[in-house]
């Protein structure tokens, strides 16, 4: 009977080469099943994470968030009410600020901070830059808590206004007079402390000067509360709940406040 090389019998030879590539044609068919499978699996991962990806994508260019509010919504009662700030916080504060991430989405103005906005910006894009800004300053320019002015600043209102209640007169006069809507800011011009007011969006920190605080006198800071009687909102504001702690912050250091990012 002849053998093969190796002197095995060359039909059982044949049959285990047979076999052996026969095993290895289906390992080979199993591993590409395999990756088919992988491939197919990873496509439909995608395809299920697609929309998470792109809300995460929208959420990364959304760069201004509405800040909140540096106290609880019903903290500066009974002076400002809860349900004022709900409506001013939470609808006007709010809308300035969604459409002013509408407004700088796909633009150069996308990733910029507020205050670079505001600072470049004219018609809409400066009123809700401005206005997301101005908003931001007045929460913070009032405080539940009784406050007082650091030892430079309440110098400084000796010097410049002859003593606190002065100030505040000036204050209130600039609020309740301003014609129509606006803010009212004292602020540092020059070296001297200086009672200034803005109309509708326009805002002290684009003007050549460190603001320190500021009143909203637009009718809806008040309105809920007070009616049409802007006078009694000032006072309630000025007598009760100006935070002069914020505006020594802004007194020492001598820059304008950030709007956080």
């Amino acid at each position: 009977m002849a053998t093969g090389e190796d002197g095995g019998d060359p039909a059982i030879l044949f049959r285990m080469r047979i076999s052996k590539s026969r095993d290895c044609a289906l390992e080979l068919l199993r591993r590409t099943s395999d990756i088919s499978r992988a491939i197919l699996y990873a496509s439909r991962l995608v395809a299920a994470t697609r929309p998470s990806i792109d809300n995460l994508k929208k959420d990364m260019t959304m760069t201004i968030a509405l800040m909140p509010l540096p106290y609880a919504q019903d903290a500066l009662e009974p002076h400002i009410s809860s349900k004022t700030l709900e409506i001013h916080h939470g609808a006007h504060h709010k809308t300035y600020v969604d459409k002013l991430n509408a407004a700088i989405a796909g633009t150069e103005n996308e990733g910029k901070s507020v205050e670079e906005i505001a600072k470049a910006a004219s018609g809409p894009l400066f009123n809700n830059s401005a206005q997301t800004w101005n908003h931001g300053f007045y929460w913070h320019s009032l405080s539940p808590e009784k406050t007082a002015p650091s030892e430079s600043l309440a110098a400084a209102i000796t010097n410049d206004f002859g003593s606190m209640d002065a100030l505040l007169e000036a204050l209130s006069n600039e609020a309740v007079n301003h014609f129509s809507n606006g803010w009212a800011w004292l602020v540092v011009e020059g070296g001297k402390l200086k009672v200034i007011s803005t109309h509708d969006a326009d805002s002290a920190l684009v003007k050549d000067v460190t603001p320190l605080l500021t009143v909203d006198v637009w009718e809806h800071a008040y309105y809920i509360d007070q009616m049409n009687k802007r006078p009694a909102y000032v006072k309630a504001v000025l007598e009760n709940i100006l935070n002069w702690k914020f505006a020594s912050d802004n007194f020492d250091r001598g820059t304008a406040w950030t709007y956080p990012a």
